[in-house]
């Protein structure tokens, strides 16, 4: 896949949880550090010394009606595939890019 972006290219997405949906497949929460991420990009996931390839199918945000913000908001990916057991608080996701 071709970014468009340097902030695309430097995707990088600390995770805190992950919670099975019924109907839906496996939300990963946590905060975006650095870059932008889209549905349907590729993402590596960054587990116990590993890495393994997956995609974005779905970004959520649970508050996003806001007057402030001072901390980078909680954001949760959809990721197919994934379950809640495939990764832990302090994993990682980046763009393919940061992992060669």
């Amino acid at each position: 896949m071709q970014y468009g972006t340097v902030k695309e290219q430097v995707f990088h997405f600390r995770i805190q949880a992950a919670d099975a949906i019924t109907g839906r497949g496996t939300v990963i929460v946590g905060i975006i550090t650095a870059g932008i991420v889209r549905v349907g990009y590729p993402l590596d996931i960054h587990h116990a010394g590993s890495r393994r390839a997956v995609s974005c199918r779905g970004v959520e945000f649970a508050d996003d009606l806001r007057r402030s913000r001072e901390l980078p908001p909680q954001t949760g990916l959809l990721i197919p595939g994934l379950e809640p057991s495939d990764v832990s608080a302090g994993d990682e996701f980046t763009s393919p890019s940061l992992s060669d």
